[in-house]
Formats: structure tokens, C-alpha cells, sequence
């Protein structure tokens, strides 16, 4: 038996599975960005004459506590380059719990795509 078997095995793990599932957390880039844009035009990180916001969207998956894997996607600011490794610069979009593949990021991404596309043409508060 390999250690994945182990792992699927052992009741605690699977019952933790089991409670967590559909209990993803979304939090919407455009309230995000309502929070943030004035904090960066005060700190002049972007400026009004410019009102241009380069994403970097990221996405990866971990394990937490006993091997159960959590997928997690956040975004940083290009236009703050120096700061763009400090962890108080990466926020939170999503969060849920289980592995990456096309068919659970399909539906993780989908209302981010959305609101992507809704603020690619310029955002309004």
C-alpha cells in the first residue's frame, strides 16, 4: 500500500474532506480593488493621470494540516514592482478546499473571469 492509500484511509482525513466540501471562499477583485485603489493612489503607487492597474493573478495548490490539498488564487499589482514579494501585497481571491484540474478550476474561475471582464474596460466604483 502506498502512502496515498494511507492517507485516504485514515477516517480523520476523510471526515475533514467531507465537511469542508463546497466550502470555497470568492472574494470579489472589484470590492477588493474599491478597498485598495485609494490607498495606492495616497501612497502614489498609481497614479490619477495614469489609472492603469497591472494584475498578476496566481494559482496554486497545498497541502494543509494532514494532506488535505487547498487551491488558492490571489493577485498582486505589477505597478509596485519593489514590493511585489511582500506577503501584505498578495490578496486573496479564492480559496477552496481539493486539487487543480480542469474541472474544479473551471468553476472556481468562472465568476472571476466574470468580473474580469467586467473591469478590463475600466473600473467603476
Amino acid at each position: 500500500s502506498n502512502n496515498e492509500d494511507i492517507d485516504i484511509s485514515n477516517t480523520e482525513i476523510i471526515e475533514l474532506v467531507i465537511k469542508s466540501i463546497g466550502k470555497g471562499a470568492y472574494r470579489p477583485i472589484k470590492e477588493i480593488l474599491a478597498y485598495l485603489i485609494p490607498v495606492w493612489l495616497e501612497k502614489k503607487i498609481i497614479k490619477i493621470d495614469l489609472p492603469i492597474i497591472h494584475i498578476r493573478i496566481s494559482g496554486n495548490s497545498r497541502n494543509v494540516g494532514k494532506k488535505v490539498k487547498h487551491v488558492m488564487f490571489t493577485f498582486t499589482i505589477l505597478n509596485n514592482l519593489k514590493n511585489i514579494f511582500k506577503p501584505n501585497n498578495h490578496h486573496t481571491l479564492i480559496l477552496y478546499p481539493g486539487i487543480e484540474n480542469y474541472e474544479s478550476l473551471e468553476v472556481a474561475l468562472n465568476t472571476l473571469i466574470t468580473n474580469l471582464n467586467s473591469i478590463k474596460d475600466g473600473y467603476k466604483d
